[in-house]
């Protein structure tokens, strides 16, 4: 099975009206055009600086699967309706296993999967020199903090992290 994401960020003054439109016309072509196995669609609700405002998961049982939806015109009259609102688009395709495998909360384990749980390894202090590079990061300083690294020094800027 081929994941389809596409990631779309909308320019400022896109109204949630067209937004929603987009998305209904997007649903809709799972039962026009023949192909598409899965069709989510996911809104941002944090809004933060790096997110992305839309993103769509879709599956397709092959690449020429997508390739054949990609080039429907169906397909081609909505790119067009939602292209004058776009500011940015990404994407991602993957093939992914029958059934999905799940990463579960215990660590070494996966769901679906027989796996063994690796051993145990004791923790080891990084290098000095290590500590002293994160030291005074101000980008992730919860990460670089005394708690974090008993060797951090906060006389010792870093150069960036």
């Amino acid at each position: 099975m081929l994941r389809h994401y596409v990631f779309l960020k909308f320019l400022d003054d896109t109204s949630d009206g067209h937004v929603t439109a987009f998305c209904e016309r997007m649903l809709a072509l799972r039962g026009a055009i023949g192909g598409i196995e899965h069709v989510e669609i996911g809104r941002d609700e944090l809004h933060d600086a790096r997110s992305w405002d839309l993103v769509l998961i879709m599956e397709f049982a092959s690449v020429d699967a997508l390739r054949a939806y990609q080039r429907h015109p169906q397909h081609l009259a909505l790119m067009a309706f939602n292209e004058p609102f776009v500011a940015d688009v990404a994407s991602v395709d993957f093939t992914r296993a029958d059934p999905p495998e799940r990463v579960s909360a215990t660590p070494g384990t996966v769901s679906g999967a027989r796996h063994r749980p690796r051993p145990a390894v004791p923790p080891r202090a990084a290098p000095a020199s290590t500590v002293q590079a994160l030291a005074g990061c101000c980008r992730y300083p919860a990460r670089h903090s005394p708690e974090a690294s008993p060797q951090w020094d906060r006389q010792t800027p870093a150069p960036d992290c």
